[in-house]
């Protein structure tokens, strides 16, 4: 296959398929020799922060002198942004073969009575196969959704976890508590693991967890926020990544590496799409998508810029609700200008029906590149936001810090 027909292969495999045993991606890796069965890991769930301390951990082992594999959900620019090794995202040339050499094992199996393997089930083997066939010394697993029924964790026990965060999103697959939400995500933890660390504060969803870490002999670990490093600067802004370098250093503690290689990794450790300046400040990008992110963005916001205002560039994924997460952003909005993915998007009128009701002043502009174009015609600063596919949806030419 050539780069754009293996692509076109991984956008034709069902989104989503419900099963709650590994069986099908199970004997899609035992074709390739199990690599997941050779991989030493550290496991990262919750509901937003993830892939930042996946990142964050990565670098943390880079900087330790190890040849690490990152496996990220979702890509914001760039497909192979989803495989990484020591930071650099998997070729064109290199998925393409990844997708020829895997794609009769799944015809097969697909074929057969486990069912057809999942678009998310074909991208995480490719994460194994690649990893092990590099010979990384770690890999750094992100969580797609929820823990227990994820792909991800197909793994042995990793040799440490992390739990980011507990919110509201993908109720419908994880509960409706933040009890319920918790106990999911805890299902990554596993006899065996050093340790689970977690800065979350929730009473209902830290017993979840510390129930889950209890029956499996996981030791727990909770960020206080005094972890960091003194004096250290981090790659990432924000306060929300404050947190998210502390739950990394923990980490990384519990792995004995050593303190400068947390500082250096920590220090160098980026991610596109979030809070990301562009334009001397002018435009900040940030894959914000439910409440808790749209909070987070906003205390950022108000960190960096105190006291501004700004125009939201918003758009959804069908799967989320625009109403609750422009309620959190609505006390920051000089104006909103609503937009859509091209990926299954939210319809744009529902953003504007949502800002309307808040009072909030706003316009339609589709695509997503119009629609900063016309915010940034306007004085204030332009937050693009509401889906990682609107923030991979910035024209290049903005992209300049």
């Amino acid at each position: 296959m050539t780069f754009d027909q293996a692509v076109g292969y991984l956008a034709n495999r069902i989104t989503f398929s419900p099963r709650k045993d590994p069986a099908r991606l199970r004997a899609l890796l035992a074709e390739v020799g199990s690599p997941q069965d050779r991989l030493p890991c550290v496991h990262i769930a919750g509901t937003n922060g993830k892939g930042s301390v996946t990142t964050m951990t990565a670098a943390i082992l880079q900087a330790a002198g190890y040849t690490v594999g990152a496996y990220l959900s979702p890509y914001v620019f760039s497909l192979g942004e989803r495989w990484q090794v020591n930071g650099l995202p998997l070729s064109e040339e290199a998925l393409a073969r990844h997708v020829t050499e895997l794609a009769p094992f799944v015809e097969r199996i697909s074929a057969g009575e486990l069912g057809a393997i999942t678009e998310f089930e074909l991208k995480t083997a490719i994460a194994f196969k690649h990893f092990a066939e590099v010979g990384v010394d770690f890999a750094v697993i992100e969580v797609g959704i929820g823990g227990t029924y994820d792909s991800t964790n197909i793994i042995p026990p990793p040799l440490a976890a992390a739990i980011t965060s507990i919110g509201f999103d993908h109720m419908a697959l994880l509960g409706n508590t933040l009890g319920e939400i918790a106990a999911q995500k805890a299902g990554i933890l596993k006899h065996g693991t050093r340790a689970c660390i977690t800065p979350v504060t929730d009473p209902e969803a830290l017993a979840a967890i510390q129930q889950k870490a209890t029956s499996e002999g996981v030791p727990l670990t909770l960020v206080r926020g005094d972890e960091l490093p003194g004096g250290i600067t981090l790659a990432l802004r924000g306060p929300h990544q404050r947190v998210n370098a502390s739950t990394a250093t923990l980490l990384a503690r519990t792995l004995e590496l050593p303190e400068s290689a947390i500082r250096a990794g920590l220090e160098s450790a980026t991610l596109p799409g979030r809070f990301q300046l562009c334009l001397g400040g002018r435009l900040i990008l940030d894959g914000a998508h439910n409440e808790d992110g749209a909070q987070t963005l906003v205390a950022a916001l108000t960190e960096e810029f105190p006291g501004e205002k700004f125009v939201f560039v918003i758009g959804s994924k069908q799967t989320h609700s625009p109403a609750p997460f422009l309620a959190e952003l609505a006390p920051l909005a000089a104006a909103v200008i609503a937009t859509e993915p091209s990926f299954k998007p939210t319809p744009a009128r529902e953003v504007v029906a949502a800002a309307q009701r808040l009072g909030l002043p706003v316009t339609h502009q589709v695509p997503v590149a119009a629609a900063i174009e016309a915010a940034l015609q306007r004085t204030e600063r332009v937050v693009v936001t509401g889906s990682f596919y609107v923030v991979g949806e910035t024209p290049v030419r903005y992209l300049a810090r």
